[in-house]
This record gives structure tokens, C-alpha cells and sequence, in this order.
């Protein structure tokens, strides 16, 4: 079920798999014991983390990539040394020059599965999106302005969801994975880590309407941004933090709607947020 990630040609001072960072020395060929799916892989160049590549591993395959001094950058094998690595990666002939994960660190990798459990496959390679705020136009009369909130525009949320995702749950709740561990990663990383915000507003600000119409996505959602959160520090949820501005908003309209799935799962949240001393 395990798969490798073999590293051809790297410095041998650090090594980055997901969230976590190892100190290497002259044997070290990669990463045995790795966790199917999405995962990030990088090595200090120079004294500074170089920006790796993003792979998906299936079940008891091998990843394969050599670093490309001239360009700076990780690229592809050939075929024929692609094969010859995999094909001793999976017999057993590296395991002393790869670490094994799972042994090394297993709580880490635990943790970062439940961070891209909704990054599957079919959705991968992943694009960071942004959608433009939506405007009324000028001198609209009182009655144009009020025709145009109820039958034209969107809100955040609507753009997001239905128009750049097509309303494709999964693929929406990947975005916001995505975004969370591109901005925890890559250091720094301004655009995943605004956009994560965005997505974050916009779950916010959704609206009753927007839950009453997709009520099994938002607890979704909801143990998405618990997860996220339990690895952040407490100061990211001071009161002028922007990742709790307006928190309140959506634990009221989850709790109006009445669903007692969403209900519950709002008190969940709030409760949550209380251990974090963040005030409801």
C-alpha cells in the first residue's frame, strides 16, 4: 500500500516531506513507507528551502525526480533510470538509503492526510483560483438596485462554489485544502494564503439561503477548518485576526437553518473555537 519517493542528484543538507523537515547526509536517496496521495517534497539549495514539486502517489508506486542543478529546478528521470530505481525501491534493495516515514514519523504523517483527505486523483494537479468581487452598476435606481441583489448578483461563496467549481463538492473542498498546506509549505506563500482566507470569508458570509441549498457540504467544511485550525497557533485567533473575523456569522446562519445535522455541527464548531478562547 506504501509508496517511495526517490530523490536523484540533491544536496544532502535538508529534505522536506509535506510538513515535516530531515536532516540528511551522503546515503540519502529518499523517502520510503509514503502515504498514497498528495504529497510536497523539497531540499535546502544553498542554505534556503528550495520551492519542490507537488506529486501523487498511488498505492505501492514510485516517484522518481532528479534535481536539475542548471535550472534549478526538479524534473522527470529518464525512463530507463526511472524504472531501474523503482523496480529497487520496491524490492527492498534502498530501504538504508531512504527513510521510512511511517517509523519516523508517523503522528506528522497521520496529520497531514487528514489535511488533503479531499485531494483525490481525478482533481490533481490543483490550480489556486480567484474569482472577481461582483459590482452593481452605476446609477441603479432604488427599485434597479434591489432587483439586481435578488436575481444578479453572487456572493463570494456563489462565485466560488457554483461558478468556478461548478458546484463539484469535492473539488471545492480540495481548493481550500490545497490552499491551507500550499500556504504552510511553501514559506512564504502570499497568494495561497490569501486565497485560503478568501474561501474562509466566503464560508463565512455564505448566508442561510446558500446553506439551506447545500446542507450536507458545510459540515463538511466545518471539520475541514477544525483540522486546519488545530494546527495553527493561538495568537492566529486573537480578536483582530482574519481568520475568525466574522466567524460568528456562519454559526448563526448554520443554527437558523435548523437542520440538525448542520446545527449540530455549527455547535461543534463553536465549541471548538471556545477551547481556542475565541468568544461567540
Amino acid at each position: 500500500m506504501f509508496g517511495y519517493i526517490i530523490l536523484r542528484d540533491i544536496p544532502k543538507e535538508q529534505a522536506q516531506l509535506d510538513l515535516s523537515i530531515y536532516e540528511i547526509k551522503g546515503g540519502f536517496r529518499g523517502f520510503a513507507e509514503v502515504s498514497p496521495g498528495i504529497h510536497y517534497v523539497s531540499v535546502d539549495v544553498g542554505g534556503k528551502m528550495h520551492k519542490g514539486f507537488w506529486c501523487y502517489l498511488e498505492p505501492s508506486s514510485v516517484v522518481v525526480k532528479v534535481y536539475d542543478y542548471e535550472n534549478d529546478e526538479f524534473k522527470d528521470d529518464t525512463s530507463e533510470n526511472e524504472e531501474q530505481f523503482s523496480n529497487m525501491a520496491l524490492s527492498g534493495a534502498m530501504n538504508r538509503a531512504l527513510i521510512p516515514v511511517m517509523q519516523r514519523n508517523a503522528k506528522m504523517s497521520t496529520e497531514w492526510l487528514k489535511l488533503v483527505s479531499h485531494i483525490k486523483k481525478n482533481n490533481f494537479p490543483i490550480s489556486l483560483n480567484k474569482e472577481t468581487p461582483m459590482e452593481p452598476p452605476e446609477n441603479l435606481s432604488p427599485e434597479e438596485m434591489s432587483e439586481y441583489y435578488l436575481k444578479t448578483h453572487k456572493s463570494r461563496f456563489e462565485q466560488a462554489f457554483y461558478e468556478t467549481h461548478g458546484g463539484n463538492k469535492e473539488k471545492f473542498l480540495a481548493e481550500i485544502q490545497f490552499a491551507f498546506v500550499r500556504s504552510l509549505v511553501h514559506k512564504p506563500d502570499d497568494e495561497a494564503l490569501e486565497r485560503w482566507l478568501h474561501l474562509l470569508q466566503s464560508i463565512y458570509n455564505a448566508g442561510e439561503r446558500s446553506i439551506d441549498a447545500e446542507p450536507e457540504l458545510f459540515p463538511l467544511i466545518i471539520d475541514i477548518i477544525i483540522t486546519q485550525f488545530k494546527i495553527l497557533p493561538d495568537d492566529m485567533f486573537s480578536s483582530n485576526s482574519k481568520v475568525i473575523n466574522r466567524v460568528q456569522y456562519l454559526i448563526e446562519d448554520m443554527i437558523d437553518t435548523g437542520i440538525k445535522d448542520v446545527k449540530e455541527k455549527a455547535k461543534e464548531f463553536a465549541e471548538y473555537l471556545k477551547s481556542r478562547g475565541v468568544s461567540i
